[in-house]
């Protein structure tokens, strides 16, 4: 019977221990899931945060590539304005110098202005389709300005031309010729002669003294406009020095004036200039291819 107890004893000593063991195994396996739990979220974080760090950067690098963008646009926008500004000087000079060279057919009858007034037409309106602010503004206007550019200077300066054709066919015209050939004429008889091109160089230069900026010789065109019919209608042409073979005169002006019926006439009158305080002495009355009807 006492063994039989200390059997039970012993059985039951060895349960004990088995079942601490058991308790003990089962507290280890509760724990590691805690672990496992801590660390899954640790790398979710890290994750996440590497996500943001990511997607910061895409950003950054979106905005950096279009604010790149913008400035090349911007770039290439004034770089294009630059260029159309430069078009736009250059054909308006280009344009203000023929009409100006051609202005002068505005004292011939109306029939042959015609083509003067077309060509100024024309010019005016390829330079205000090639206005800067117009051109980039309004859509399909640059394409437009670009299509007409050639066929419009060339059209402009073909009017410009008949026009001054059609000046040199008037009785001003031929006026104006006669006067030119008779002026070339004087000077080239002038050169021919050794002695008076040395005394035409001695006096050209204080003759040329009282010759202002614009190319006048203001108390000869004062005197000029006090002895004509229709003073208003003064048109200066230029002033020049004469060559010794036109003594006593040494200054002449060409200018373009109206009689007492409104036809304008070109007429060269000639003067005495004394250098030395630029005063003028006598002046012709312009008798030449009878224009005596502009002088009073």
């Amino acid at each position: 019977m006492a063994g039989s107890s200390d059997d039970e004893n012993s059985d039951g000593g060895g349960t004990s221990p088995g079942t601490s063991l058991s308790v003990t195994t089962t507290q280890h396996e509760t724990v590691e899931p805690e672990n496992d739990v801590s660390t899954e979220a640790t790398a979710d974080k890290s994750l996440q945060s590497v996500k943001r760090s990511i997607q910061a950067a895409s950003v950054a690098a979106a905005a950096a590539r279009e604010n790149a963008a913008r400035v090349a646009k911007k770039s290439w926008h004034f770089l294009l304005l630059f260029c159309q500004w430069v078009v736009w000087v250059v054909l308006a000079i280009f344009a203000a110098i023929l009409v100006t060279a051609t202005s002068h057919t505005l004292s011939t009858p109306n029939e042959t202005q015609v083509p003067f007034w077309i060509g100024t037409a024309l010019f005016a309106i390829i330079a205000m389709l090639h206005f800067p602010p117009l051109l980039f503004r309004v859509r399909g206007v640059g394409k437009a300005a670009y299509i007409a550019l050639l066929p419009t200077v060339i059209g402009g300066t073909m009017c410009m031309s008949l026009a001054s054709q059609a000046y040199d066919r008037t009785p001003e015209g031929i006026q104006a010729a006669a006067l030119r050939n008779a002026q070339e004429a004087s000077t080239s008889s002038a050169s021919e002669s050794p002695t008076e091109s040395v005394s035409e160089e001695d006096a050209s230069p204080s003759v040329g003294r009282c010759i202002g900026v614009f190319g006048k010789v203001g108390a000869l065109v004062s005197m000029t406009k006090d002895k004509l019919k229709s003073p208003g209608s003064f048109n200066h042409m230029e002033t020049y020095a004469l060559p010794p073979s036109e003594a006593p005169y040494n200054i002449a002006m060409r200018f373009r004036a109206k009689d007492r019926s409104g036809d304008k006439h070109i007429v060269i009158t000639k003067a005495v200039i004394y250098p030395e305080s630029c005063e003028i002495g006598e002046m012709t009355r312009p008798g030449k291819f009878g224009l005596d009807s502009v002088w009073r």
